[in-house]
């Protein structure tokens, strides 16, 4: 069901990934989502913000892509009109991140990962009563900061809306994203090590075991 991302670290334009996005807030004037002549229109209620939950348990390095995976791909879809719905069938591509160096600065300590141009591709059906469709990319490397000794770490970054587009649910139990195609958008990643392991200078050098949170907010786009 989930496919990996690629390895390089993010770098060069926009533009230079393909699809429809030529910068934040800039989409190809020759790329064309049309909703299908003739079927019935997508749910006026959009997609204001996405949680997103790993395995219970991933690991450090994945046993068969290697890196540390960037987020999950189950979760719960909020709707502008209040209500939510959660992940169910589809197909999602996921992406890995390795370890470029980490600084440390009094009690932080900052991991700074090479990460791919992907965060999370979803194609997302929930049970077959709600539809979603969305490719969010990265922006920058991203920098995962904790306190020395701690557990937890956390990302704040931003995401690229790089697709958000009909599925073959064309009808209104699709959602459409609230920010605009190409604008960029908050998102926060918490990762929580188990098995005893913390955020310190050797956390990298050996295998560990972690879960990860993800929110997105398509509430308040930068374009």
């Amino acid at each position: 069901m989930a496919g990996a991302g690629g390895a390089a670290g993010t770098g060069g334009s926009i533009a230079d990934r393909g699809g429809p996005c030529l910068g934040v807030g800039v989409v190809d004037p020759d790329y064309e989502v049309e909703w299908p002549q003739g079927a019935p229109p997508p749910s006026p209620h959009t997609i204001d913000s996405i949680e997103l939950e790993g395995w219970r348990e991933e690991r450090y390095p994945d046993p068969l892509l290697g890196g540390m995976r960037i987020a999950g791909f189950h979760g719960t879809y909020y709707l502008s009109d209040g209500s939510s719905w959660p992940s169910g069938a589809g197909t999602a591509d996921q992406a890995f991140m390795t370890l470029d160096h980490l600084t440390r600065e009094g009690s932080v300590i900052r991991y700074h990962m090479t990460t791919p141009d992907l965060i999370v591709r979803r194609t997302d059906g929930s049970f077959g009563d709600h539809a979603a469709n969305y490719r969010l990319e990265t922006l920058e490397d991203l920098i995962i900061v904790a306190q020395y000794d701690s557990p937890v770490g956390t990302v704040a970054s931003e995401a690229l809306i790089a697709i958000d587009e009909p599925t073959n649910i064309v009808d209104e139990r699709f959602n459409f994203l609230s920010a605009p195609l190409c604008s960029a958008v908050p998102v926060t990643i918490t990762y929580e090590l188990l098995g005893g392991h913390v955020f310190d200078e050797t956390l990298f050098d050996e295998e560990f075991v972690f879960t990860s949170y993800t929110v997105v907010d398509f509430t308040s786009p930068r374009q």
